[in-house]
């Protein structure tokens, strides 16, 4: 006979049963909506997270005071440009929406923006050049720009940040002045000297001329009296000896064989001193803000007659100039500079190694190259030589191998930066110790200017 509690654990046991497949049936379902559920809300804090750093990352870049631009890799037409670049420019965002990079680059053409671009499409990630822009007034400020392209989803499209170098370029400009000027006060004993030398035979023949001068006045005045003499019918023998005598003391035939040598002599000297004074003013006088047509063989001349009481007392100096160059719009005043720290070291170098060896001369060459797309220029000495240890540490600023005062370390440094930042030129050398170096500078030519 089955009691009541046999019921009740029976109906339990039952209980426990459909409890346990409710169990194994419905808690996967509820374990699986409760992990939907949760990758949605993470899904959507992430694309909330997401939406509020891609606004904050706009906003960083509409307030960047660099000009950020994006452009299209086919028409080249702007698709975006930041506040700080339409503030630059004077545009608004419709406005630069139908023009391109070319229309507020003067100096570029599509051919030649094209050819800037051209490493970024053969695998560079980035190219660094230097150009000018144009404000929607007129008016022009030098630039430089960092390239990127960009290969994501859609048309590839170029991204440029762009620095306004305006105030980088004055500081510049600046420093480059005041090493002049530091470079004349170093040299300044060697520039008096060649001054004062020819000065000095000048002011000899000056006073050679004033005592002949005052011979010949001595003659042509007892003359005078001899002929006045005559005239009367007065005894003329005495008039005639003091004559003689005249002649004899003053040396007639030493007079005119002297006379013009010591002209010629003179106007040579003050020709001289001419050339160094303009020679000086050409080289110290500060550069403008743009580019200028310079005659760089005229430009090699006088930094080296500037620099010549480093050289001329160690070295024979060499021009080897072509002679189809066309002016080169540059910065003449920087140029100058690094040519004359050239200078200066190849005399260093050779008086260097002229104490070593005993030798009594060396020479210091300056060459010009005209090529199709640049003018090179080449200053090579038979100095000493640059050791295998130091040649990589030539252009670093400060790195010298002078003693205290002779050298700051800051030449070479400054032509680096001259030359490849300013002018988007090259500077190298080649060198065999105990043979000699020769730096070699390379400025391009732009096709418009060799058409003019």
């Amino acid at each position: 006979m089955i009691s009541p509690d046999d019921i009740a654990v029976g109906m339990f046991s039952v209980a426990l049963f459909f409890f346990g497949f409710a169990v194994s049936n419905v808690a996967p379902r509820l374990s699986s909506w409760r992990s939907k559920s949760s990758s949605a809300l993470r899904n959507r804090a992430e694309e909330a997270a997401s939406a509020a750093d891609m606004e904050r990352l706009g906003r960083i870049y509409d307030n960047c005071f660099s000009e950020i631009y994006v452009f299209s890799s086919s028409t080249y037409r702007f698709v975006q440009a930041n506040r700080g670049a339409r503030e630059s420019l004077g545009y608004d965002m419709a406005e630069l929406r139908e023009m391109t990079p070319i229309d507020v680059m003067p100096e570029h053409d599509r051919q030649s923006f094209e050819a800037l671009l051209a490493p970024l499409l053969a695998g560079k990630e980035q190219v660094i050049f230097r150009s000018t822009h144009q404000r929607k007034q007129g008016c022009q400020y030098p630039i430089e720009v960092r390239a990127q392209l960009s290969l994501g989803e859609g048309e590839p499209v170029y991204a440029a940040i762009v620095e306004d170098i305006t105030e980088r370029r004055n500081i510049q400009r600046q420093l480059v002045q005041s090493q002049k000027l530091e470079s004349i006060g170093q040299l300044a004993a060697g520039i008096a000297h060649e001054i004062n030398t020819p000065a000095q035979y000048v002011g000899d023949n000056t006073r050679f001329l004033k005592e002949g001068f005052r011979d010949l006045v001595a003659i042509e005045t007892a003359y005078a009296q001899l002929r006045a003499a005559v005239q009367s019918g007065e005894s003329t023998a005495e008039l005639i000896a003091g004559i003689d005598a005249l002649i004899e003391s003053a040396d007639l035939d030493y007079l005119k064989k002297e006379i013009p040598n010591a002209i010629e002599q003179s106007l040579g000297g003050i020709l001289r001193i001419s050339h160094i004074v303009n020679a000086m003013k050409e080289f110290s006088h500060p550069s403008g803000n743009n580019k200028e047509p310079v005659d760089i063989n005229r430009l090699l001349e006088n930094t080296a007659t500037v620099a010549s009481n480093e050289w001329k007392y160690v070295a024979d100096m060499k021009f080897d100039f072509a002679e189809d160059m066309h002016p080169v719009n540059c910065f003449p005043q920087e140029l100058g500079q690094v040519i004359l720290s050239m200078i200066v070291n190849a005399a260093h170098a050779i008086e260097s190694k002229s104490n070593r060896d005993r030798e009594r001369q060396g020479t210091i060459t300056l060459r010009t190259i005209q090529k199709p797309d640049c003018v090179e220029i080449q200053v090579e000495d038979t100095g000493i030589g640059i050791t295998d240890d130091i040649r990589d540490k030539v252009f670093d600023p400060f790195f010298t191998t002078k003693d205290v005062g002779k050298g700051t370390g800051q030449g070479l440094s400054v032509a680096h930066t001259a030359i490849v930042e300013q002018h988007q030129g090259a500077i190298s050398f080649e060198t065999r110790s105990g043979v000699g170096t020769t730096f070699f500078v390379t400025l391009p030519i732009a096709v418009e200017e060799m058409a003019a």
